[in-house]
């Protein structure tokens, strides 16, 4: 009997080393789904949110590099003005401008800086389906990102939507 335990020992003990990592895998491929539709419903609330406000206007910041930097220069110039709202830091994808929105955009903003960012193909004009921007700004293109947009023709036609 003891030389049974011990056998068994020697063939089970790796696979309680690779439990967590078959947890893991399991947990993710449950939570994912759940995630998406949690993200679906605040983008689409902030959709809602956008569609209400005939009155802002939305200005799109997009670019290789400088987008903060400009959407920071022009909050400074615009806001003495006018009540702007700008994304915070460097929120420049869909869920950063979405938190933007449904946690700060408020009924006496009259301008919106939205800085616009992209490492992919198609998210620039993903964006601009969502946010819908009057006025857009690129601030400059470059090969950033290049390895995931495999192109500078693609970095340009991205970045010109």
């Amino acid at each position: 009997m003891c030389r049974l335990s011990e056998t068994l020992w020697v063939y089970l003990t790796p696979w309680f080393f690779w439990l967590p990592f078959f947890e893991l895998i399991l947990s993710m491929l449950l939570i994912s789904p759940l995630e998406e539709m949690i993200q679906r419903y605040y983008v689409e609330d902030a959709k809602e949110i956008l569609k209400k406000r005939n009155d802002l206007t939305i200005i799109g910041i997009t670019g290789s590099y400088g987008k903060t930097s400009v959407k920071t220069i022009l909050y400074t110039l615009l806001s003495d003005e006018f009540d702007t709202l700008m994304t915070p830091k460097s929120f420049n994808n869909k869920m950063g401008i979405t938190l933007t929105i449904r946690n700060s955009l408020k009924g006496l903003h009259q301008l919106f800086l939205c800085e616009m960012g992209a490492d992919h193909v198609g998210e620039i004009l993903s964006l601009m389906h969502f946010v819908k921007p009057q006025i857009g700004i690129v601030t400059a293109i470059g090969p950033q990102h290049l390895s995931t947009f495999h192109s500078m023709d693609n970095i340009v036609r991205e970045k010109m939507y």
